[in-house]
């Protein structure tokens, strides 16, 4: 097989640029072998550029996968760096419901959970993705099935309760389709022993409310929402203010820093809201880019030296993971990796209690989400060229 082909293939699919998929695949090029990470033709095709309300780009989608599953594509993969989610889980959560009928029309199981035991319907409802939800209720999806105390409705719920202007977002519709399927249209009662429920809210406090250090948040943002998540992680080190990763930290009188990192330019700086800084004079925002709001814009980290720069992560779920990892990874300064005292009890902390009252571990491989993100979005580097004279010479 010619050099650089399978790579072609990926990309193509991911452009879901079927001519030039035939095209690779006729030069050698194999449907169901993916990159290092796993991710093959039929994950790029259904993790797509297009948006969810242009259709034509959900016919051009629906066709692809439909020719990838012809073609041999394995509907039953199960990518490892995104907690085990199936083709079927990946399309659901995200609200592609092109490739989600595709692939219940190829026979792919609609109760296929992930590492977490979510369900798609579970991962459709928490993101208010109401045709994703109504397709697979139609297809016998089981809204009764629970993990722990939570069920689809439960988590639509959550979902609404937390939007902050999610791309594609229908919770009202959401919620009634799951009321529908739910025995006499509420969620069972709940049988936790009030000790456990005082456990519980103990650790889900941690996050909510809306503290000073929201508040400053929002100031800055304005006018965009902070995201539901960064919402949480604000109110959490309001009453936590500790390095719990690294050097990471949430420090509004820093982020004037920006204007500075992008040389005064403000085609630069005007495109990134910062959210955390470190100790080497690093920053943590959203990208702004053409199309995005602060709701599907990518974490990035602009290095303190202009080293490390990159996109971090393409949603907050996987961002947070990557903290509570607490890895010795790039960009990250290694010399805090090294250190004797690495914030270990303080990490534990953190990342237990993003477990209990968001369902998020510890990313095992923070490089894959990395990786991952920097597929999902447009070169950062090439832009910063076009913000920052002599940007990378």
């Amino acid at each position: 097989m010619a050099a650089g082909i399978q790579q072609k293939l990926l990309d193509a699919a991911f452009q879901l640029n079927l001519a030039a998929v035939k095209k690779h695949l006729k030069a050698g090029a194999s449907i169901k072998k993916g990159d290092k990470d796993g991710c093959d033709a039929l994950y790029n095709a259904i993790s797509c550029l297009g948006q969810n309300d242009d259709v034509q780009t959900a016919l051009e989608q629906k066709q692809l996968v439909e020719f990838l599953i012809k073609e041999g594509a394995d509907i039953t993969k199960r990518y490892k760096f995104v907690s085990g989610w199936t083709p079927l889980m990946l399309a659901a959560s995200s609200g592609r419901v092109a490739a989600l009928e595709a692939l219940i029309a190829a026979g792919a199981d609609v109760e296929a959970a992930d590492d977490y035991k979510y369900t798609p319907l579970m991962r459709a409802a928490l993101n208010g993705h109401a045709a994703a939800v109504r397709l697979l209720l139609e297809h016998g999806a089981d809204a009764a099935k629970k993990v722990g105390k939570e069920d689809a409705l439960m988590l639509a719920l959550e979902g609404k309760k937390e939007e902050s202007g999610q791309t594609g977002a229908d919770f009202k519709t959401t919620i009634e389709l799951l009321k529908k399927h739910t025995p006499n249209g509420k969620r069972a009662a709940a049988t936790t022993t009030p000790a456990a429920k005082t456990a519980k809210a103990n650790v889900l406090s941690e996050g909510k409310g809306t503290s000073k250090t929201l508040k400053a948040m929002a100031a800055k943002f304005a006018p965009h929402k902070v995201p539901p998540l960064l919402a949480e992680l604000c109110n959490y080190w309001d009453k936590h203010p500790e390095f719990f990763c690294g050097s990471f930290e949430i420090d509004e009188d820093k982020y004037n820093t920006v204007k500075d990192w992008f040389q005064g330019n403000e085609a630069g700086w005007s495109k990134v809201k910062l959210f955390g800084v470190d100790g080497i004079h690093s920053l943590y925002g959203i990208w702004l880019y053409e199309g995005r709001t602060s709701a599907d814009a990518p974490i990035v980290y602009l290095g303190g030296e202009g080293e490390g720069t990159t996109i971090l992560a393409s949603t907050w779920e996987e961002f947070l993971s990557i903290l509570a990892a607490n890895q010795e990874w790039e960009p990250f300064d290694k010399k805090f990796f090294d250190a004797t005292d690495n914030n270990e009890e303080q990490n534990a902390a953190f990342a237990a209690w993003l477990k209990a009252a968001h369902g998020i571990a510890p990313a095992r491989n923070a490089m894959a989400i990395m990786k991952k993100a920097k597929k999902e979005h447009p070169d950062l580097g090439k832009w910063l060229k076009e913000v920052i004279p002599g940007w990378g010479s």
